[in-house]
């Protein structure tokens, strides 16, 4: 190192003049970020298309406007009642009009024979067609063959009997009471006219021959066998055209529905009804609705904000003082909200899809524990509180609109249970399980009478959602603990876990070349551990600072006394300015290193204030001793004796720079007994506090005391003698007696 004259030195992580600029931003970037998920979350909320119909409906919506939705109950039977009012479309099939023709044309050619044979006075033999053996059984086929002769009767029956076929008969009408069209063989529509069955055809053709009631009877039953069931056919494709037509004409009733009524009512069965109420009000909803909808969610986005921000800064006013703090928590609890908006989407598209069979499982699906388990690594379960209640809030909203605050607090309480679960954990591996495990288990407890109400067949799936959840859960909160770690410099305990057994590179080369300074180091640990513990701090934050608040000293170790006590005599070849600075840069080196080596923020924080901006008294005294010898000399200022430092504002770096200056003070004691460590104990911590070391110190008067007589104990054991035991050789070689070894002047006094 080259040492320098100048008191110029560099201390990076000087504190900076607080500003509120980047705490804005990250609220307002939480606020905005609640708001959009808020606002497009509604869609998915009133998408009832995802449920069948029969289903319950989940949750309870009213109308956000003024609509009208068309009245399909109404409408649908209106138009119903149109199709039976259309008309029926019957046609005239040719093939059966032919065979009725021809029928009727052997009939006649069969009679006209017998009237012939009878005439030679041969007998008539009837051929195997009913048509000729009715020919044969004629009983008064002398009036029939009378009528036959008589060209103008004749031709009248056969005008009539043709006119009835080309009109079209029926054997049954079963479209009674229905207005019937008729389409004859050459594609004329009959309208106005109805059909009449064979027998009333028949009748009306013989009716209109003067001839005997007998013989109109025998007639009439010979032209109904030849008629058949008739020659109409019911045109099918017609008929449907023209109900199609009738029921198009039929216009749409609508219903009215106004802002704020009722339009599902949870746990109502879903109908068709329901279904066109939501799309109707969908349509219904003006352009800019979405922005007034978005500017409510901003309003109710930001009341939770307010809420969750006063409670936090009430019991941590400091905290948002830290830039990386503010952002860490800005970045926990922004993540969490879109991972949460993510899962809500993909639970509805499953649903939808019928990859998941009932909707209460939305209640289990959720990874509430994500955001438990990320703030309390970071920040501490009390603090982890806030985030949590603000996710669970703005999730409940997105995924439960009428039941919120219910489910909230359901979440809410899952979240803290997983924070409490993990908020000691030293290692990932604990970390992981207990994130797996707990969060399984209280998502289950929670949300068990949901399960129940919704039926035991579902058991298994939600068995199945709730492992997967939760074990997705520890994965990325394993994962994305690594890349905070990094990206934001901050710690957890199971990263200052790692630092804490001695087994980082720099403790390594500390312990080589600076064994001195880490015997001070360790006993400083061990202080600060204890006293951090007994007053409920943390104390792998205070032994892991501890470990590395001196490494600095590896540069130039043998400056230091406690590296040098066969020989501590370096700094009487130098001036005392240049003692001073090599003393005082031992912190700025320490951060250099630390950066190099990429340790958390707070191991530099534990670097930069266990001196704070303290005197370097010994060397100053020196200083003021040679000006008062050499008058002549440059003027001693106090300033220039002063370490570069912050005082410590955190409880756990409180208790490092008073761990160390103890610690290094009582190992210059001549005789370190019970009495001397208690009086040098009280006079450092008096000379903090009346020298402003404490004026940032988070710690009460009374955590202060419980710390000094944490110290004052570890101290008189770290100090005490060997017994001297009686011996019955006096020449035994392992009796040897307690030497303390000479201290000269340290850099602390």
């Amino acid at each position: 190192m080259n040492i320098s004259d100048s008191h110029a030195h560099s201390v990076p992580d000087k504190e900076q003049k607080f500003s509120p600029v980047p705490t804005v931003a990250v609220l307002v970037l939480i606020w905005v970020t609640a708001s959009v998920l808020l606002t497009i979350s509604i869609l998915t909320q009133r998408d009832f298309t995802i449920l069948k119909k029969g289903d319950t409906a989940p949750f309870s919506t009213w109308a956000l406007t003024d609509f009208r939705y068309v009245d399909w109950e109404r409408t649908n039977s209106e138009r119903e009642n149109a199709r039976r009012n259309a008309p029926v479309f019957y046609r005239i099939d040719e093939t059966l009009s032919g065979k009725i023709r021809n029928d009727f044309d052997y009939f006649i050619t069969a009679s006209q024979n017998r009237i012939e044979m009878e005439q030679f006075k041969q007998k008539y033999f009837p051929g195997d067609n009913d048509i000729s053996k009715a020919v044969a059984g004629f009983k008064n086929f002398s009036e029939w063959s009378a009528l036959l002769q008589d060209s103008r009767k004749a031709a009248l029956l056969r005008r009539n009997f043709y006119k009835m076929i080309d009109h079209g008969i029926s054997g049954k009408i079963s479209d009674t009471g229905k207005h019937i069209l008729v389409i004859t063989s050459d594609g004329r529509q009959l309208d106005d006219f109805v059909p009449p069955v064979v027998a009333n055809a028949v009748k009306d053709v013989v009716g209109s021959l003067r001839i005997n009631a007998a013989l109109k009877g025998e007639l009439g039953a010979v032209f109904k066998k030849i008629c058949g069931q008739g020659n109409l056919v019911r045109d099918d494709k017609l008929t449907k055209n023209a109900q199609d037509a009738a029921a198009a004409k039929v216009p749409e009733f609508y219903k009215n529905c106004r802002r704020g009524e009722l339009l599902i009512a949870q746990d109502a069965t879903i109908t068709d009804e329901m279904v066109n109420k939501i799309k109707a009000e969908k349509d219904a909803l003006p352009q800019n609705f979405g922005m007034a909808i978005f500017y409510y969610r901003l309003g109710v986005s930001l009341l939770l904000l307010l809420l969750a921000f006063i409670f936090f800064y009430a019991t941590y006013p400091g905290f948002f003082k830290n830039v990386h703090q503010t952002m860490l928590v800005g970045a926990v609890i922004i993540l969490s909200m879109v991972v949460n908006y993510a899962v809500i989407y993909l639970f509805f598209h499953l649903f939808k899809q019928g990859h998941i069979s009932a909707y209460q499982l939305l209640f289990t699906f959720l990874p509430i524990s994500l955001c438990a388990a990320l703030s309390t690594a970071f920040l501490g379960n009390r603090a982890a509180i806030f985030c949590i209640f603000l996710v669970a809030s703005v999730s409940a909203m997105m995924a439960f609109p009428d039941r919120s605050f219910e489910q909230a607090l359901r979440w809410f309480f899952i979240g803290v249970l997983v924070a409490f679960s993990v908020r000691n954990v030293h290692n990932y591996r604990s970390y992981f399980f207990r994130v797996l495990f707990f969060g399984a288990f209280n998502t289950a407890l929670i949300n068990s009478d949901m399960l129940l109400s919704a039926g035991r067949e579902i058991f298994a799936e939600a068995a199945i959602v709730i492992l997967a959840n939760t074990f997705g859960c520890a994965v990325a909160s394993l994962l994305l603990v690594f890349a905070f770690e990094l990206i934001f410099n901050a710690d957890t305990n199971m990263s200052l876990m790692m630092l804490c057994d001695h087994s980082h590179k720099l403790l390594d080369e500390l312990k080589r070349k600076a064994p001195g300074t880490m015997f001070h180091s360790m006993n400083v640990a061990t202080l600060a551990e204890d006293a951090a513990s007994a007053v409920r701090a943390n104390p792998l934050k205070a032994k892991a600072g501890a470990l590395f608040h001196d490494i600095g000293k590896l540069i130039n170790p043998h400056y230091f006394v406690e590296n040098n006590v066969d020989s501590p005599g370096e700094h009487e070849k130098l001036p005392p300015r240049q003692s001073c600075n090599i003393i005082r840069e031992h912190v700025s080196e320490g951060l250099n290193l630390s950066r190099k080596y990429r340790l958390s923020r707070f191991i530099r924080q534990a670097i930069n204030t266990h001196h704070g901006d303290d005197l370097v008294s010994f060397f100053y005294r020196k200083a003021v001793e040679h000006h008062d010898r050499n008058p002549g000399s440059p003027p001693v200022f106090e300033s220039d004796y002063r370490y570069g430092g912050d005082a410590p504002d955190e409880r756990e770096l409180t208790i490092i720079s008073l761990a160390d200056a103890c610690e290094a003070a009582c190992r210059s004691l001549d005789t370190p007994s019970e009495s001397s460590i208690t009086e040098m104990v009280e006079k450092i911590f008096m000379h903090r506090f009346r020298q402003g070391q404490l004026r940032n110190s988070k710690l009460t008067l009374a955590e202060l005391n419980i710390i000094k007589e944490c110290f004052i104990n570890d101290l008189v054991n770290f100090n005490h003698g060997r017994i001297a035991y009686n011996k019955e050789k006096k020449d035994d070689p392992t009796e040897q007696s307690v030497v303390l070894p000479e201290q000269k002047s340290s850099e602390k006094e």
